[in-house]
């Protein structure tokens, strides 16, 4: 009929003479123009046999509301809620969760019979409760359904680093050409006919099945899929009687009496589009955390991990918050109630939020830059993820000394993620007025190169110590005073603790006296963020291999006291092991640390 609006059920229970609101979206049952008997000796059934099957690797809000005739503004009234799938439009919800994944979708479509009014029943004569008109319940009357089943078999498949999503793809769809069911009915059911190398890429894929019939069990593998498929046109029963409502007519009330209910609007194709790219965008946000989520520096280290967590909560519940306003908004805009321009300023809104995708998707750009650096440090230290010690206290047991690889500044405090946790938790209308932060990094070049210079050093000292009573461990601690990393060094007898810096090269060096088992030699001061702190640390001093030899001699220097009164507390004679590989230095109270 002109004006008839065609919508699919989605899983919802549709049926001849029922009302629809197409302001909300929803059935209105109990009301109808005509009692059932009259609709069921009046109604017209066409035999109406389709069946189809698609292949989709796409996993995007459009493609998929394209399989499933998902089309204007029901997208939106789908994604706020408004709609309650089931079956096997359940699928509509279901998302990829990681970037690694690959994604096959098989879709079956199967339509049995066509059930219509007449057009005797359009006639005025012919309505029994013409109350309905005055009740601004229903906005539609549905005229026509067409029966049959849908079902979708989605494959899912984690890919290792090594392997390319399009040739993996690739293959599994051309295991599926070599089914003889691809393509063309499935009335005669469906072959299996795989070689070995078309089986071990189907055999790694996993499936979960949505659909409009009941299964004896549910599939998980690809076998077990297929089985399950070969009987899906059987399992309508005889002459569809299992079939459900799959698309239905709607023809608008206001077209047979001017009293009743009627959309006013719908909303632009524009709009549409904007609403959808939002919430693909807030979905892709959350499917790259939860990569990130999984990666080595998320694993290694408690604070990545946790502000990872944060922003994928947060953008969730913004994702809902968003939606459950666009779902408030949809009626009152059909219903000529409200303007598009609220849906407009609520876009706008987001955009100056800081969940726009161009801030999440700098910020999440940033925290891979990081990911992608701590775990390169992993691998030049060779301490896997699990090694990295979330405390120390556990070390003390087995050893006396700990040398500790620190990354200082995954603790650090990061505004935009404050910023925006602060946005989403304010409770008044008004937005958050706080300082607008934009995404950092605490990993700027400066910071890099330190890192690099303390991984270096810190190798060197594990290649060169000797001794057993030394551990060598990475930890995470926040350090503001060092970022990026340092070496902190630990003795089981201190709570004190030192971040170590290198003994400077001395400027100039003269030699004292020399017996056949010591030599003096008179050093210039080291460094003086080191001296002013007691070490008691296995380490080699690399200037000292100039002046000694590989055997167990004693050393003695004399640091230039007089040309270094900022240090006035070091005593002239420092003892120096060599042997056992270790720089003692005393102060004033011969206190050794």
């Amino acid at each position: 009929n002109p004006g008839d609006v065609v919508v699919p059920c989605l899983g919802r229970p549709f049926q001849l003479g029922m009302l629809y609101d197409m302001r909300r979206d929803c059935l209105i049952p109990g009301l109808t123009l005509w009692d059932n008997n009259k609709l069921q000796k009046h109604k017209n059934v066409i035999p109406k046999h389709f069946t189809q099957m698609e292949v989709s690797t796409s996993d995007s809000l459009e493609d998929k509301a394209a399989s499933m005739n998902i089309s204007g503004s029901l997208k939106l009234s789908v994604l706020s809620g408004k709609v309650n799938v089931a079956g096997s439009a359940k699928y509509f919800n279901d998302n990829k969760k990681s970037t690694k994944q690959s994604r096959i979708t098989l879709k079956y479509h199967i339509s049995t019979h066509f059930e219509h009014l007449t057009m005797d029943h359009l006639d005025h004569k012919s309505f029994q409760y013409t109350e309905v008109f005055d009740s601004d319940l229903g906005t539609h009357v549905v005229t026509a359904v067409l029966y049959g089943a849908d079902a979708f078999l989605v494959f899912n498949r984690d890919l290792d680093s090594n392997e390319e999503k399009t040739e993996v793809e690739g293959s599994f769809k051309g295991a599926l050409r070599n089914i003889s069911c691809y393509g063309i009915s499935v009335e005669g059911g469906a072959s299996m006919k795989l070689n070995e190398n078309e089986k071990a890429v189907t055999d790694k894929f996993s499936c979960t099945f949505y659909g409009d019939f009941t299964l004896p069990t549910n599939p998980f593998s690809f076998e077990g899929a297929m089985d399950i498929y070969k009987q899906l046109p059987n399992m309508l029963g005889e002459k569809g009687k299992n079939a459900v409502p799959l698309k239905v007519w709607l023809y608008p009330l206001a077209k047979l009496d001017s009293k009743a209910a009627k959309c006013v609007r719908d909303i632009s194709n524009s709009l549409i589009t904007a609403v959808s790219d939002v919430i693909e965008s807030l979905n892709n946000a959350e499917i790259r955390c939860n990569d990130l989520a999984v990666d080595t520096a998320a694993q290694a280290f408690p604070a990545f991990h946790q502000k990872i967590q944060e922003l994928k909560k947060k953008c969730n519940d913004y994702k809902l918050d968003l939606l459950k306003k666009v779902g408030s908004l949809l009626p009152l805009i059909r219903g000529g109630q409200e303007e598009e321009c609220d849906l407009v300023d609520l876009l706008k809104h987001h955009e100056e939020s800081p969940f726009s995708s161009t801030e999440l998707d700098q910020w999440i750009k940033i925290k891979q830059d990081e990911a992608d650096v701590l775990k390169s440090f992993l691998e030049k230290l060779e301490c896997p993820a699990p090694d990295v010690y979330k405390s120390i206290g556990k070390v003390f047991a087995h050893t006396e000394d700990v040398v500790c690889f620190t990354f200082t500044s995954l603790y650090k405090p990061d505004p935009f993620l404050d910023y925006l946790i602060n946005y989403t938790d304010e409770k008044s209308e008004k937005r958050y007025k706080g300082k607008r932060e934009k995404p950092e990094s605490w990993l700027t070049q400066d910071v890099g190169q330190r890192m690099r210079k303390t991984l270096k050093l810190f190798n060197g000292l594990k290649s060169s110590s000797k001794s057993n009573n030394t551990k060598f461990i990475v930890v995470s601690d926040y350090n503001e005073e060092n970022p990026g990393a340092c070496i902190m060094l630990y003795r089981g007898e201190c709570d004190d603790t030192v971040c170590f810096i290198p003994p400077s090269k001395p400027i100039c060096s003269t030699t004292g006296a020399v017996t056949d088992s010591s030599v003096t030699v008179k050093l210039s001061p080291a460094c003086e963020s080191t001296v002013k702190r007691n070490l008691d640390i296995e380490h080699v001093i690399n200037f000292l291999s100039k002046y000694i030899s590989k055997g167990a001699i004693d050393m003695k220097f004399s640091p230039d006291v007089d040309n270094n009164p900022a240090n006035p507390h070091i005593q002239r004679n420092q003892t120096i092991d060599v042997h056992k590989l270790c720089v003692i230095m005393r102060n004033d109270t011969g206190k050794k640390y």
